[in-house]
């Protein structure tokens, strides 16, 4: 007869819990973002900000976004994203009267 082993539910010291195959391969799920990707592409970022690519790149062409472009490819900081939306939520304050 065996006896029952306990199995550790949490991973060694300094080693990152693994969910799932996504977060081993450092890969998101279509439709998710990675939640430590700081860099994203045009569809990463028309995600994160509710908008389209189309709407991305028209915001990339007429400068009112920054961008910057890593091995040829243009990427977009969640941390320029994040000033962007910021910055819209002021001019909407103002505009309506609120503030």
């Amino acid at each position: 007869m065996s006896s029952a082993v306990d199995v550790p539910t949490r991973p060694p010291a300094g080693v990152a819990p693994v969910d799932d195959a996504y977060s081993a391969s450092g890969t998101s799920p279509p439709g998710m973002l990675h939640p430590r990707r700081r860099l994203l592409d045009y569809s990463q970022a028309a995600e994160y900000l509710g908008t389209t690519e189309r709407h991305m790149r028209r915001l990339r062409h007429e400068r009112r976004i920054s961008s910057v472009k890593v091995g040829g490819k243009v990427r977009f900081d969640r941390k320029d994203l994040d000033a962007f939306i910021e910055a819209r939520k002021d001019m909407a304050e103002d505009f309506h009267g609120v503030g």
